[in-house]
């Protein structure tokens, strides 16, 4: 009877949970960048701002990161372009984080399970411990690609949450790929898990890496890189959680938030022109999911295939990724 007591009451609190959070939010970390880029570009702005740069100044923090990335005011100005046309269009949904997803949903449902007690009677995904394991993007493939001219230049965007840890990291650019070809990530570039130590590791709970293509035929790829370095900090520097450290941010309450805010940053950051695309996408896995994917075998294989097409363009390309259980 207590059992069943319990497993209603957390059944309660996850319903709750995620009620409370259906309505969309309004982007914290998007406003503060773009004022941040103004600051960058005009630096006359900083003398109206007293007390700018003290230590515990969000905007400032944001400032400083913007600056470290030495990144083109060319781009910068691009980014202010864009978000003033906006501006003027009276777009009220601008800064509106996307609605919740699966990912997000397992986040708070673990989230309120830690918080919950600790009696109440599992259920069978629960019961089911995560494998010691390791996930690679060893291999790339254009498929197609109707631009003869121009070569594209491509790199990855991965931002992997394990348990309340969250690790951002942008790979080399991958220089001059045509129609038909295909390339090896590097080995530093291609280990999604674990995010710090070479072999296997054990996810807390849940894993879920959230990953970006930009491929770009022009000449702004570098910059695009250098500002996909500054999402996570930027987005952590608007919440009060930066700590110094470019990659990796610790923050089980605000993981949610935080997962939307990385990716508004990137759908509006990134990939400003015709000749620049991005691609988002996630890989979402509990202890369930993973115990059913290693059933047979050790080494698992598969592939996730992207394309699209515009007036004047079409590209199809597959990113192709291998699962190891220890």
């Amino acid at each position: 009877m207590k059992k069943n007591v319990m497993s209603f009451i957390l059944g309660v609190l996850l319903l709750w949970g995620n009620q409370a959070f259906a309505k969309r939010e309004m982007s914290q970390a998007l406003p503060l960048t773009l004022e941040a880029i103004k600051i960058v570009l005009h630096p006359e702005l900083e003398s109206r701002r007293p007390g700018l740069f003290d230590k515990e100044n969000r905007l400032g923090q944001m400032v400083t990161l913007l600056k470290n990335q030495k990144i083109n005011p060319e781009y910068l100005g691009k980014i202010l372009q864009k978000w003033e046309h906006l501006e003027k269009s009276s777009d009220e949904t601008r800064f509106l984080l996307r609605e919740d997803n699966e990912g997000d949903d397992l986040i708070r449902a673990n989230h309120l399970r830690s918080l919950g007690p600790v009696s109440f009677e599992k259920s069978t995904d629960e019961a089911l411990t995560m494998p010691r394991m390791a996930i690679h993007a060893y291999e790339f493939e254009m498929i197609d690609e109707n631009n003869d001219f121009l070569k594209d230049n491509i790199y990855f965007y991965f931002y992997t949450t394990d348990g309340a840890i969250t690790t951002g990291r942008v790979t080399d650019i991958y220089k001059g790929i045509s129609q038909g070809q295909s390339f090896f990530l590097s080995a530093k570039d291609r280990v999604l898990f674990p995010t710090k130590d070479i072999g296997y590791a054990t996810p807390y709970k849940h894993l879920i890496i959230d990953y970006s293509i930009i491929e770009s035929d022009g000449d702004d790829i570098k910059d695009m890189q250098k500002l996909s370095r500054a999402i996570i900090p930027l987005a952590t520097a608007a919440y009060g959680l930066y700590t110094g450290d470019m990659a990796t941010v610790l923050a089980s309450a605000t993981s949610v938030t935080l997962r939307k805010e990385v990716g508004k940053l990137s759908d509006s950051l990134i990939a400003l022109n015709n000749d620049n695309r991005l691609v988002n996408e996630s890989l979402l896995y509990t202890p369930k999911k993973l115990h059913n994917t290693f059933a047979d075998e050790d080494i698992i294989e598969f592939s996730k295939s992207y394309g699209g097409r515009t007036s004047w363009h079409y590209w199809k390309y597959k990113l192709n990724f291998r699962m190891f259980r220890d």
